[in-house]
């Protein structure tokens, strides 16, 4: 893990560096690359039809000498690695020597078909080549020689090998003289850069850092300001520290007053718990008394209860005997109706007494409920 701001910054120019080193060096080699085969497959093209116009040229001498010597000097060329003319069958009618045959390589009997053009490129073996395949084609000029042929007629194919080794020997070092100055680019950047970020960045950083930790470590005066030495983004965090020590020097004076103040009121405080500790005492021993009556009035309702539930057991009692009472008289009543007519005084009386006995079971009644 990078833990410092310095190594952060070293290691982010170190890769956005190779980063950079490795695009440019990627895009400038492929480019080079392509212009450079381009530009070397223009000028094989353009001496490849040197020399086919050469050896056609020749062929108009109708000496197959010279011929034979103009192949040998264009075979003399730097880069060229064989040159050869295949002869048609046409040719081979009325010029074959002995032994001769017609070719067997495809691609030139392929060429002698189509009558087109071939390129072949080739890298075998670190050994890169290209193979040009040029039909040589009748002309009216052409034919006083090779009276079985018509004008558009393939007299011959041009199989010119053309090495390219030295051609990407050439490139390989541009390459690396391109990757080498690259690299000598990227370390004077970075040691550039380096300096740079040390002398505006670490350097001040350092500085802030050094003035802070004299600040928290020194004698805690916090009169003490940082000093700034330059306008710059430091600057504004080292204003933005001392706003910082400012506000804890106010927090700090106001904390100090606010003590001053708390010690008041802690007084008042422990003044009043006196007071109200004094009256909770006097209202413990009220609410004890209160409890010891709230008791001896608690044992009277009890016993009070008792007697009222024994009092209505006894009312229920006389209730049911003045029940019994009652059907007694009713029928008495009921005899004594029978004798009414000889009985009149006795009834009145006994209507009377029942009545009486009604209400006192009125009163009992009330007097259950």
């Amino acid at each position: 893990m990078l833990v410092s701001v310095k190594s952060r910054i070293i290691v982010t120019i170190l890769f956005f560096g190779v980063l950079a080193v490795g695009s440019m060096y990627t895009y400038i080699s492929y480019t080079f690359n392509d212009f450079s085969n381009k530009t070397a497959k223009q000028s094989l093209d353009m001496l490849s039809q040197s020399i086919f116009q050469t050896v056609t040229q020749s062929m108009l001498a109708g000496d197959p000498a010279v011929v034979e010597n103009t192949l040998n000097k264009a075979r003399d060329i730097h880069g060229i690695e064989s040159l050869d003319v295949s002869k048609s069958e046409l040719v081979l009618e009325i010029y074959k020597r002995e032994g001769e045959t017609f070719t067997n390589d495809a691609m030139i009997r392929e060429v002698f078909a189509d009558k087109k053009p071939k390129t072949i490129e080739k890298i075998e073996n670190n050994h890169h080549s290209i193979q040009l395949l040029n039909p040589m084609q009748a002309d009216t000029s052409c034919l006083s020689c090779h009276a079985n042929a018509k004008e558009g007629d393939i007299l011959g194919v041009m199989n010119l090998v053309i090495s390219l080794d030295s051609n990407d020997k050439q490139i390989s070092s541009t390459k690396m003289i391109l990757l080498i100055t690259l690299i000598i680019v990227f370390v004077a950047f970075a040691v550039i850069i380096s300096v740079f970020f040390g002398k505006e960045v670490i350097t001040p950083l350092d500085e802030l850092r050094s003035r802070i930790r004299a600040l928290v470590d020194g004698d805690k005066d916090l009169t003490r300001r940082i000093e700034v030495l330059r306008e710059n983004e430091f600057a504004q965090s080292a204003y933005a520290v001392n706003d910082f020590v400012s506000t804890i020097q106010d927090t700090i004076n106001d904390a100090k007053s606010l003590g001053s103040e708390n010690v008041s009121i802690a007084n008042t405080i422990t003044e009043s718990s006196h007071s109200i500790h004094k009256s909770i005492e006097e209202e413990s021993a009220i609410v004890l008394d209160t409890t010891h009556k709230s008791r001896s009035i608690k044992d009277i309702l009890d016993k009070s209860i008792a007697m009222a539930r024994e009092t209505q057991q006894k009312v229920s009692q006389a209730n049911l005997n003045l029940d019994s009472s009652k059907e007694a008289l009713d029928q008495l009543v009921n005899e004594v109706a029978i004798f009414i007519e000889v009985e009149n005084d006795l009834s009145g009386q006994l209507i009377h007494l029942k009545q009486d006995a009604d209400q006192v079971k009125s009163v009992l009644l009330v007097i259950k409920d």
